[in-house]
């Protein structure tokens, strides 16, 4: 990354002019990650998005300082671009700053990201109820596509390639529901939901094709033009991450009712 960076960098002191079309077509793109917008990244997005994957995948973890002069070193860029990632991660929640010049990583509550999770249902409930009376045969198909690139990535093991095409999914279908206000709602929900999701992933889906394959009944519902059964696939999807972990609280406990009663 910090090769690329330096290219785009030493390329935009050497040229004033314009984008061309050619560069247009092969820079990275906010689609190749969060496909926030449909237009080029600036070095800052890159470097946000960057330092987003490193929290969301535990490289940098709760509680750990952000030096903005080390972060610049590593990747190749200015100090000033740091700290624009910086306060982009700081107002999704993943950062936060303590003082003028310390910035950490922010942990999460389980009852933070639960009662983001119920606001997710209530927007997606909502956006794939839209969605689904919208959606073209050949939108379903680009569904479709995405769902088989989850499965490649599953199969391959590659964790990182899953997550972010399953992001690409949900937002895909924010974009078809036709309301921009449900996008806008729903990208800041859903960065502070990405690292809950990633880590719940890790941890209940050791199968990693059942993300992908979680994802098949979505484009089914959507395929059949049935708004209500649209919103309560949906809903079902979203909550399978806290069953998983509820049954899995649950059989930890008589573990510990059983030490207590033989230490006696």
């Amino acid at each position: 990354m910090s090769e690329q960076m330096n290219r785009r960098k030493t390329s935009s002191s050497t040229k004033k002019a314009p984008t061309t079309t050619a560069a247009r077509a092969t820079a990275p793109t906010a689609r190749q990650s969060l496909r926030v917008a449909p237009r080029l990244s600036s070095l800052s997005e890159q470097v946000t998005e960057e330092l987003r994957r490193q929290i969301v995948h535990s490289h940098r973890q709760p509680g750990d300082r952000l030096v903005e002069l080390e972060i610049a070193a590593e990747m190749g860029v200015s100090q000033g671009t740091v700290r624009e990632a910086l306060q982009r991660l700081e107002s999704d929640g993943l950062v936060e700053r303590q003082s003028r010049t310390a910035t950490f990583v922010t942990g999460s509550s389980l009852e933070e990201m639960y009662e983001l999770s119920m606001i997710r249902q209530a927007v997606e409930g909502f956006t794939f109820r839209r969605a689904a009376q919208r959606i073209t045969d050949k939108q379903c198909d680009e569904l479709q596509s995405l769902v088989e690139q989850m499965r490649e990535a599953a199969r391959n093991k590659d964790m990182e390639t899953l997550e972010r095409i399953d992001t690409e999914f949900h937002q895909r279908v924010c974009e078809l529901s036709g309301s921009r206000i449900l996008l806008r709602v729903w990208l800041p929900l859903f960065t502070q939901l990405r690292r809950f999701i990633t880590q719940a992933h890790q941890r209940f889906f050791p199968q990693r094709t059942e993300i992908a394959d979680g994802h098949q009944p979505l484009v089914d519902a959507l395929r059949s033009r049935d708004p209500k059964k649209a919103e309560t696939v949906v809903t079902q999807h979203i909550l399978v991450s806290w069953a998983r972990m509820n049954a899995d609280q649950q059989l930890e406990k008589p573990k510990v009712s059983v030490r207590k009663k033989a230490s006696r």
